[in-house]
């Protein structure tokens, strides 16, 4: 094999090896956000239950004021801690992407 060839095989495993770690950091992303997703869909279906049993037994209009001002300032903290924790994940692949990128340019 003359020196041409195997830089040039060279750099094809390099690629080869950094598409790899490139997919496998998207799809360990995309996992992450499935698993919080549903994470978040079952607290809000499990808190909209208790919710709507609660308001069921409400028996005067302020009792249900208070069930739904509770209420919204649930939904509004676990908004806030989805929306964090989706922030963080996004940063995770944001890094891991970059650390791929990093390491396979200078290899």
């Amino acid at each position: 094999m003359n020196p041409d060839t195997t830089r040039l095989l060279d750099a094809a495993r390099t690629s080869a090896a950094s598409l790899h770690e490139a997919a496998r950091a998207g799809f360990e992303g995309f996992e992450l956000v499935s698993v919080l997703n549903l994470a978040a869909a079952r607290a809000v279906m499990a808190d909209t239950a208790w919710y709507l049993l609660d308001v069921a037994a409400a028996r005067e209009a302020g009792e249900l004021y208070a069930l739904q001002s509770g209420y919204a300032e649930a939904l509004r903290v676990k908004t806030q801690a989805y929306g964090h924790a989706m922030a963080g994940v996004a940063a995770d692949l944001v890094e891991k992407l970059g650390q791929t990128g990093r390491g396979q340019a200078f290899a």
